[in-house]
């Protein structure tokens, strides 16, 4: 088959998990025999298409001389790249035999707008007033956001042929909203192991005491700042003065974080910024995970392929689909700051106990494989073709 992938940037592996992911679904698709063009462009200033830096003039024409069978929108969370495809003679071609998937490569649970203005740091007048706005009143608004919410979500859903997630843990709420009475089109497609090997139990005996974090620094994405306060308390006892704290990733929130460490004084933390990351998960012995909500978390996988145990704020019912609690990483009931410290000093304290759920993380990645994830891609095109 030939597959185009959709989206409103170039495909640069190095931005984040979606570039990546996607890089690796495209190897793993081309294995199996199939073609991909990534991406087309949709520029969302003017709803123009380009593709490989050349101007589509006739969408419609471009994807039957390049015998599309299936085009994947990447952004399943909105309308701005699947309404202005369908408008400029995606339609015409879907109608024709042209097959569409909307992929969405988060949780589907969106962060409110309250949650939005909350997490600007330098707040001005305006945002003020428009917090206590929401605030207020929060139930109208939450009404009206469900709304919005289920407008978009059934506009995708009705336009594509199948609407994919990370997780079937995202089901139910998609079907709060959707409200239908079948939900054929709804498929779950984990994303594969980003390293290209699972590493043997004997990196378990060169890891070194360091706590590791990696992701992309905004506060309302990743919530960095939980990790940091927790880590302020956990660096001023002494029995922890041979522990380090590494925070990989660059973001808008950088200098945030950076200000709030200086200005308290916190020891053994560094900023190491924008780097390959598999070194860093080599040799550190526990990941922090505080995202208020994934799709998937590659970040975990990533962290079990290199035997780091992970200990994660449970926000998304995705999180016990990837670590078994206590066996393989830490689920931490959300928001709890004093229950996530205390599991993380219980694994700085006990070795032994590190190197046991090390081994059974590096077993857990196992399930996560490219052929897995391989054998849900091929039955998914399956399904599109015999429908």
């Amino acid at each position: 088959m030939n597959i185009a992938w959709i989206y409103n940037k170039s495909l640069n592996t190095g931005i984040g998990g979606t570039e990546r992911t996607t890089m690796l679904a495209i190897e793993m698709l081309q294995e199996m025999g199939h073609k991909s063009y990534a991406f087309i462009i949709v520029n969302e200033k003017d709803g123009s298409f380009s593709y490989e830096n050349e101007p589509i003039d006739n969408l419609y024409m471009f994807l039957k001389e390049k015998e599309i069978d299936i085009a994947i929108n990447q952004i399943g969370y909105s309308t701005e790249l699947l309404k202005p495809f369908l408008e400029n003679g995606g339609k015409k071609w879907q109608e024709e035999g042209g097959r569409i998937i909307t992929y969405m490569h988060f949780d589907p649970k969106m962060p409110s707008d309250l949650e939005y203005f909350l997490s600007i740091r330098k707040k001005k007048l305006k945002d003020y007033i428009i917090i206590c706005k929401l605030f207020i009143l929060q139930f109208y608004y939450k009404k009206k956001e469900r709304q919005r919410y289920s407008e978009i979500y059934n506009y995708l859903y009705n336009n594509s042929d199948m609407y994919v997630t990370l997780s079937s843990t995202h089901f139910p709420y998609l079907k709060s909203l959707l409200q239908l009475k079948s939900y054929e089109k709804l498929y779950a497609i984990n994303n594969t192991l980003t390293f290209n090997d699972i590493a043997s139990t004997g990196i378990l005996n060169n890891k070194k005491k360091i706590i590791l974090l990696v992701a992309r620094l905004s506060e309302i994405h990743k919530r960095i700042s939980i990790a940091i306060k927790v880590w302020k308390n956990i660096s001023r006892k002494k029995e922890f003065k041979d522990w380090n704290f590494k925070i990989v990733g660059t973001g808008p929130d950088l200098e945030r974080y950076a200000s709030y460490v200086n200005r308290h004084n916190i020891k053994r933390i560094t900023f190491e910024g924008e780097q390959d990351p598999e070194p860093y998960y080599s040799e550190a012995s526990i990941f922090l995970m505080t995202s208020p909500a994934e799709g998937w978390g590659l970040t975990i996988t990533e962290s079990l392929q290199r035997g780091v145990v992970p200990i994660i704020m449970n926000s998304s019912p995705v999180f016990s689909e990837i670590v078994e609690h206590n066996v393989s990483g830490i689920l931490v009931e959300d928001n709890n700051l004093m229950y996530y410290q205390e599991a993380i000093e219980k694994l700085m304290r006990d070795e032994t106990l590190r190197i046991e759920m090390g081994k059974a993380g590096l077993e857990r990645a196992k399930l996560f494989n490219k052929e897995s994830t391989a054998r849900k891609w091929e039955e998914l095109l399956n399904r599109l073709q015999t429908n």
